[in-house]
């Protein structure tokens, strides 16, 4: 549960004008531009945490 507790917080905190689609389109296409996957069936859940909450720290400049 802590990856979607982590996904719900960022959405609601970070993100809240964004739909979920657009928010995991945009996640998604970081994620795969930046290198840090490129197949995303194959990432283990504490990933997708991680890079999350990079992908706020990129954007926003925060610490979570």
């Amino acid at each position: 549960d802590s990856l979607y507790d982590t996904f719900h917080k960022i959405h609601k905190e970070k993100f809240p004008d964004l739909r979920f689609g657009q928010l995991m389109s945009n996640f998604l296409g970081w994620c795969v531009s930046s290198g840090r996957c490129s197949d995303i069936f194959f990432p283990e859940d504490n990933k997708w945490e991680q890079w999350i909450v990079e992908y706020v720290e990129y954007l926003k400049g925060d610490k979570m």
